[in-house]
């Protein structure tokens, strides 16, 4: 207690605490799973049965707070690009942690399929972009049994379970090293990853701390979205701002080591890259490589971690031009900050967002987000 940290992670620093949660109780939570999840799941079963077994876990627990989830869904939406840049770096941050590189590479992110499987990836991103508005843009009210973002995660939580009981078949899978599949603390860190870390990210663009009420409501947004995940409630870090602060560091100084295994988290960094460069080249003639995709990367992470998970390396001019792009969108950010620029910032953003997921689903019609035509949602029509 009282000595000074650094984690793997970004190299970041912390003082550790009373506070702070012991490897002990986070190796406990590495081999705990959803059990209420695992209990429903029967071989071959498609997502809407296992929303009708699960449903009655999912009944949305007391401590929920509708007026503040609904703050967290609208602060989403209107600076939904920002957070959407800082999940591009803290996703690849995460890699580090090497049981979740192992899970990805044990499922469906098919680094070895060359084309074919970095064409799969960039259409998994752009599902997830629809993902995360079918989560946060039909406010608190999709989160009520049935919403659309109340079924949302719960297909999440079939993915996870289906995928966790493929991997425990397999017989391939290291439990000794990696604790269970899609385990409780690889739940617990995603969240984090999502919330608490993207805030820091945005509040270091604008040098700004945001409100109170909203970091609260983002951390919250993110507290109703794990309890869906299937993340029991002594696990779910999110229940304030500040006890999500301490879990994050907690659990990233955990599971990231300093250097992590390049065999898990450089092909998987670099698998990456490439996928969106090659969707950005494909889908939208833009001549993108996979350093110009890791540059925003380097400059969130840092240099040394982003060398040590495998990053590709950008070139000056893209570096430069990452630089360039990061302060235009601190510039606009700081905006958000104005007397009466939350209103305007969700309009447009809210249309903006719609644009996009349309654009996705028009691209990709399988996707299996993004469905409900959000101009018709009370909040575009309010």
């Amino acid at each position: 207690e009282g000595d000074q940290v650094v984690m793997g992670f970004r190299r970041q620093r912390f003082v550790w605490t009373a506070e702070h949660i012991s490897n002990e109780i986070i190796d406990s939570w590495e081999h705990r799973t959803d059990v209420a999840g695992d209990a429903v799941f029967k071989p071959g079963m498609g997502v809407d049965a296992f929303e009708s077994a699960i449903s009655t876990s999912a009944k949305m627990p007391e401590w929920v707070d509708w007026e503040l989830l609904d703050d967290g869904c609208h602060f989403f939406v209107q600076l939904w690009p920002f957070i959407f840049y800082s999940f591009g770096w803290a996703v690849m941050g995460g890699f580090g942690a090497e049981s979740a590189s192992a899970v990805l590479l044990e499922s469906r992110y098919w680094a070895a399929k060359g084309h074919e499987g970095r064409l799969d990836t960039w259409n998994r991103l752009r599902e997830t972009a629809c993902w995360l508005f079918d989560a946060a843009a039909h406010g608190a009210d999709g989160f009520r049994e049935g919403g659309i973002a109340w079924k949302g995660c719960l297909h999440v939580r079939y993915l996870h379970t289906r995928t966790r009981k493929h991997i425990q078949a397999t017989g391939r899978w290291n439990k000794e090293r990696f604790g269970e599949p899609i385990n409780q603390a690889q739940i617990a860190g995603t969240l984090l990853g999502s919330s608490v870390v993207l805030m820091q990210g945005m509040e270091e663009m604008t040098g700004i701390r945001f409100p109170a009420r909203q970091r609260e409501a983002f951390i919250h947004l993110w507290r109703v979205i794990g309890f869906l995940f299937g993340l029991d409630d002594d696990v779910n870090p999110n229940s304030s701002y500040h006890a999500a602060e301490v879990a994050m560091e907690s659990v990233l100084n955990h599971g990231i080591p300093a250097f992590p295994d390049p065999s898990l988290t450089a092909v998987l960094a670099t698998h990456i890259c490439e996928s969106v460069a090659t969707g950005m080249r494909e889908e939208f003639g833009v001549p993108a490589t996979a350093g110009a995709v890791a540059a925003p990367a380097y400059k969130m992470l840092g240099e040394q971690y982003g060398s040590a998970i495998g990053l590709p390396k950008p070139s000056w001019l893209m570096r430069t031009l990452g630089t360039f792009r990061a302060f235009v969108m601190s510039v606009i950010l700081s905006a958000w900050f104005l007397p009466g620029a939350p209103y305007f910032f969700d309009r447009l953003m809210r249309f903006l967002f719609v644009s996009m997921v349309d654009s996705i689903r028009l691209r990709q019609p399988s996707c299996r987000f993004g469905m409900t035509c959000p101009m018709k949602c009370e909040s575009m029509q309010s």
